[in-house]
């Protein structure tokens, strides 16, 4: 995956800079962009998404303050170097936003703490097994 495979939705009610935020960040962080990789320019993916350049330096401009890419003048955007603290607290931001979506949920339909948990900790181990290991 790259960022040719990004996907943006206009109906989604999530602003599309955002939208471009989320994807690069989970791409990074799932090391589908390696470090040292070139970002496509920025006229290059607002064209190819057929959004403005300015939602896309927007993106940009977010992904370098979290500290996942770097500008390199003359030269473009590039996923940085590993830094493994930005990389765990991007981590921890995907999860945590949807956690957090599906914790909103919950409270919605009244489920318990104990429900919740007992939810999570199922998932948890359906995804990972009993050992920790990925499936």
């Amino acid at each position: 995956m790259s960022q040719d495979d990004i996907f943006i939705n206009p109906r989604s009610g999530v602003p599309i800079f955002r939208q471009l935020v989320d994807q690069v960040r989970t791409l990074i962080v799932s090391g589908q962009l390696g470090p040292g990789e070139q970002l496509m320019a920025v006229r290059a993916f607002a064209e190819h998404l057929g959004v403005t350049p300015t939602t896309v330096s927007k993106a940009y401009g977010i992904l370098e303050m979290e500290g996942l890419i770097e500008r390199r003048r003359g030269l473009g955007m590039f996923v940085r170097e590993d830094d493994p603290h930005a990389i765990t607290t991007s981590r921890r931001k995907i999860v945590t936003e949807l956690v957090t979506q599906a914790a909103v949920a919950a409270r919605l339909i009244h489920l318990s703490a104990e429900e919740w948990q007992a939810i999570v900790a199922g998932v948890w181990h359906k995804v990972v097994g009993e050992t920790g290991e990925k499936k």
